[in-house]
């Protein structure tokens, strides 16, 4: 029984740590988003960014084009990162489009400007895809890493009211639910156990008095010895001790 309630008790407090961790992640993760989208920012952990794709211009036939509904996952980079100069024909890169008001991810077609100063034309993948756009090396904000298809719709939906209420809000407020209701019926049961232990003491003492005064009369009357009655009254006590203790021994079988 002790191993069982103890299997339990471990049992609960891991899951609790890993529904807690899981709450941290999903967490960090939505506020990431809605800060990265208020300031124009790519949504980032430690470097690794992760972008919606909210269009299909980069839907073509190439083994890394990707499509409306993907995750494309970025690395995230600024100026003192070497690699915004040595990009070459076919890397795809994220630059964030002034003239559309929106973070953008095409493909490079072409590299103009020099060395030093490269400029980047960039292009979609997609058949439909005409128009071309020159990135200065500037403004380029990450470089595609890989894609994860139609989870960007998931990890989108993450970020928008309903999206944080379900997944962060709701299990929060059960979470706190259940600890409240776990922490009353804990209470419940010392509370009970407690008044129970008390009111058994009061219950030994009532008979342990009782046989005293019998014993007592006993010995008034000539029948037992003072002795032979502190004897019996002794024996009476531990007879009283091993009832509970067997009484404690069932309760836990239970």
């Amino acid at each position: 029984m002790e191993k069982k309630a103890t299997g339990k008790k471990v049992g609960r407090i891991i899951g609790n740590i890993v529904f807690v961790l899981f709450l941290v992640l999903i967490l960090f993760i939505a506020i990431t988003n809605l800060k990265a989208k208020s300031n124009h920012g790519i949504p980032n952990i430690f470097g690794k960014g992760f972008l919606e794709v909210a269009s299909d211009s980069m839907n073509g036939d190439k083994p890394d084009s990707f499509k409306k509904g993907d995750l494309v996952v970025v690395d995230v980079v600024d100026l003192n990162d070497s690699r915004v100069k040595e990009l070459k024909v076919d890397d795809i890169i994220t630059y964030y489009d002034t003239g559309e008001a929106k973070i953008i991810s095409h493909r490079i077609i072409e590299v103009k400007g020099t060395a030093n100063i490269p400029v980047y034309v960039v292009k979609g993948d997609s058949p439909d895809a005409v128009k071309t756009t020159e990135v200065n090396y500037t403004s380029v904000m990450a470089i595609y890493n890989h894609k994860v298809a139609g989870l960007g719709t998931v990890v989108g939906w993450f970020s928008t009211p309903t999206g944080f209420f379900i997944i962060v809000v709701l299990p929060c407020v059960a979470f706190l639910v259940y600890e409240i209701y776990h922490f009353v019926k804990t209470l419940t049961a010392y509370n009970k156990e407690k008044n129970k232990g008390a009111s058994k003491e009061v219950e030994t003492e009532q008979l342990v008095a009782l046989r005293k005064e019998a014993l007592e009369d006993l010995v008034k009357s000539g029948v037992l010895s003072t002795e032979e009655a502190e004897t019996k009254l002794k024996e009476y006590q531990d007879s009283l001790s091993q009832t509970e203790v067997e009484e404690v021994k069932e309760e836990n079988k239970e």
